[in-house]
């Protein structure tokens, strides 16, 4: 397998490129991706020790605020990472990656066909592939990996199987595996867009499965509390606060997202399952109480199986799983902590 990168020599502010994996790259469960294009961001002096940065599977390389050939990208981590900051890049440089979702283009929306069959990309798959990263980066080891989320698990992913690559994992809201009723809730948003492809609607599609998985993602007291259960006054047709709050967020995820990348990662997060007596790194769990979707509870009893080497904090938040998005104040203190360590 051949690759090819452009690689900067030293650099102090962020640089963003992409490295292609020519051929056939071979994927856990049997499948091939051919000729694969990665994504990545570097924050930073990569002089210094390197910590990847890794969030859910809508997330992408920009961690922090990012000028791109003139066009400013916000950064969906900003406030944690940039000179001064807790993740600070006076001491450390930062690595991102997009996850591979198995598709050759980059277009929001293929509105081709819907797929004949399901990718299985595994969590060990992205692990592989940032390990590849390393490589091409000439980067022989990772201070650490925080991962959120999708990317907590592949966080977990790449400390079973690269442990000598890795001095140390914080894996923020995210278990060992996705539980059934997870499972059931992704299968359905699944289902939804399969069914909107083929029936040339993806954004509506896009719009109801981030719907339903927002519900997943927020906490159920924060709903409670933004939305009154009533009908909108001025509305003429039945409307409630809560699903216009729904509708809008779902249609500026329809605008932006890209449907069989949807489909894919998705099905990657109930793919996905490690072996918590295989993880030898340090690793520092970071559960979120009213998590639905990584209950704190189960946070706290992978963290238990890894055993000696793995600690466990919780912290609070309305929010619920999007908590490691809303809670730095939280946040902050904890990964300084463990970074100085």
């Amino acid at each position: 397998m051949n690759t090819a990168i452009k690689l900067p020599s030293s650099h102090t502010d962020s640089i963003s490129g992409s490295f292609l994996i020519a051929g056939r790259l071979e994927l856990t469960f049997g499948q091939q991706l051919n000729n694969t294009v990665v994504s990545y961001s570097i924050y930073g002096d990569i002089n210094k020790p390197v910590i990847a940065i890794l969030g859910g599977i809508s997330a992408d390389q920009f961690v922090a605020d990012t000028n791109v050939e003139g066009i400013f990208v916000q950064g969906w981590w900003d406030k944690l990472v940039g000179y001064g900051k807790a993740v600070d890049l006076n001491r450390y440089c930062v690595l991102s990656f997009s996850y591979v979702d198995g598709q050759t283009s980059d277009k929001r929306v293929d509105r081709a066909n819907a797929p004949s069959g399901d990718l299985k990309l595994s969590t060990f798959d992205q692990a592989n592939i940032l390990k590849l990263l390393l490589k091409e980066l000439k980067i022989e080891q990772l201070h650490a990996i925080i991962g959120s989320s999708y990317g907590g698990m592949v966080g977990l992913a790449f400390a079973q199987s690269h442990p000598q690559k890795l001095n140390q994992l914080v894996a923020i809201c995210c278990t060992e595996k996705s539980s059934a009723k997870n499972t059931a809730y992704r299968a359905l948003q699944r289902k939804i867009i399969k069914f909107s492809l083929k029936n040339n609607d993806i954004d509506t599609g896009l719009e109801i499965a981030r719907s339903i998985a927002m519900l997943g993602y927020r906490g159920s007291d924060e709903i409670e509390q933004r939305f009154e259960n009533h009908i909108c006054p001025e509305s003429k047709t039945i409307r409630f606060p809560v699903t216009s709050y729904l509708k809008h967020h779902g249609e500026k995820f329809a605008r932006r997202f890209n449907a069989i990348r949807f489909v894919n990662l998705s099905l990657s997060v109930d793919l996905h399952h490690v072996n918590p007596k295989k993880i030898t790194v340090p690793c520092f769990c970071v559960g979120i109480k009213g998590d639905h979707i990584a209950p704190s509870e189960k946070v706290k009893s992978l963290a238990n199986r890894i055993g000696q080497q793995a600690t466990f904090a919780s912290i609070e938040s309305k929010c619920g799983h999007d908590g490691f998005l809303t809670e730095h104040e939280q946040l902050i203190p904890i990964i300084k902590k463990v970074l100085e360590n």
